[in-house]
Parts: C-alpha cells; structure tokens; sequence
C-alpha cells in the first residue's frame, strides 16, 4: 500500500505473557494498518524460547475483533499487508499475548505501522481556499436538463440565446442549519428550499448566504468565477456549492 509519509504512524510495545496493552489510537480519522512486526524480547527456554502475539481492533464499549496473530519463535514474525486492514475513526489497535503452560513463555516486542487515511476536504471556507480549476465538464453533465436551462440556468430573459462554454472550477459541500437558506448573487436574493437548486450570477467570486435565524455568511470560490449553482439536500442540512467560470463561444445572432 502507498502511503504519504506525512499521514504514516508507527506504534512499539514491549508485553509480558497474558499481557494486553493499546499500541495505536484512539485514531481521529480512518486508519489503515499496513505492517506488524513481533520479535521475542528474551530467551527463558534457550534456541526454544517462543511467545504468542495477537492484534485487535476495538472500537471502546462497542465491538472487538481480532485481525491476525499466532506464535512467535526467534526468528520473528512479520505481516506486510499490502491493501492495508481499514480501523474505522475512534477505535483502538491493541496487542494481546499468551502463556505456554508447558514451557516458558518470553516476553513479546510488538511494532506496528500504518497510515491514516485522507480527510475529506473541506473545499469551502470564507477565507477563500479552493482548489484551482480541475475539470473541464458540459453543462448538460453537470445537472440535468429539467433542473436549470442549458443557456440561461439563471432564468433571465434572453431575446437573441448566446452559446456558452462553462469550466468548473470548484465544488464543496457544506453543512447548514435546518429551516430558510437565503442565497444572494450579483442582482438577486433567492430562497433555496430543501431538494431544490439554483443558479445565481457572481462579482468577485463571491457570494452571501444566510439560514433562517442566524448571522449573514459569505462565501469566495475561486479566482474568475461569475456563475453559482446552489444544490440543496432533501433534508435541508446540507448545501452544495459548483462554481464556474462561464464566457461566450460566439456573439449573439
């Protein structure tokens, strides 16, 4: 598994014999587990010392399972897992060892190593952070037909249509407060209900939203952008922002 250095983790722990001790976590995010390495910390039997290691993944007051594990001679054991074993955000890798009743049983040096997943990006911030242009898409792939005209997805009456290009040039999602989103361009102020979608013409790459019963907000997309294509969820707690950059292909007719 190829894992950006930047989100690698590495966890050591040294266990006696029906020992159990957390090795990584709680993760605060998605946490994939790429590698573990069990080594014997003494010999009290020789060339013959042996011990046993076992991984868990638990989530507290919830659920366990165990992963993988068995004995451990002096040559060690090694696990090099190449999709990596997702552990799910809040939960604990830990290591648990055993006794031999017929034998010794040594001490146990356990290592692990994984990656935390990437977070979702969080696209859209008044501070003006987005991403540069990423994908060039047609208007017609990008919402349908019935949600928003094709020429004038605003409304506003055109006698001589003109042909448009759009590039996209930023999406995000962003979590509102239930009950009436009012969403201002450059000329208007429209209510966007649950489940609905609007376009709205922009100045300066920004816009300003507000819900029912708090401040006024605004937001920024990304330098030259002139159109914004507000989506709402069908619960109202979520808001879609798709910013574009729209020019004519040719002069009206």
């Amino acid at each position: 598994m190829n894992c950006d250095c930047s989100r690698l983790s590495y966890g050591a722990q040294l266990l006696a014999p029906l020992e159990c001790k957390t090795i990584l976590g709680p993760f605060d995010r998605g946490f994939a587990l790429t590698d573990v390495l069990f080594d014997l910390y003494n010999h009290p039997n020789g060339a013959d010392s042996k011990a046993c290691g076992f991984v868990w993944n638990a989530l507290p007051n919830k659920w366990s399972r165990l992963l993988f594990g068995g004995t451990v001679d002096d040559r060690g054991r090694q696990y090099h897992l190449e999709s990596g074993v997702l552990c799910p955000k809040d939960s604990l890798l830990t290591i648990c060892t055993c006794s031999f009743v017929s034998e010794p049983t040594a001490y146990l040096s356990a290592r692990v190593m994984g990656c935390y997943c990437e977070e979702t990006r969080r696209l859209i911030d008044i501070r003006g952070s987005l991403p540069e242009l990423v994908v060039k898409v047609d208007w017609k792939d990008a919402l349908p037909e019935e949600t928003l005209h094709p020429i004038d997805p605003t409304g506003g009456a055109r006698r001589k249509p003109r042909l448009v290009h759009r590039d996209l040039l930023g999406t995000a999602y962003e979590a509102i407060a239930p009950g009436n989103l009012l969403v201002a361009g450059a000329d208007r102020e429209v209510s966007l209900q649950p489940g609905s979608a609007v376009a709205l013409r922009v100045e300066r790459a920004s816009w300003r939203w507000r819900c029912e019963g708090m401040r006024q907000r605004s937001g920024r997309g990304p330098s030259g952008t002139n159109l914004l294509v507000a989506r709402r969820s069908p619960d109202g707690l979520l808001v879609h922002w798709i910013m574009y950059r729209e020019y004519a292909l040719e002069g009206p007719k």
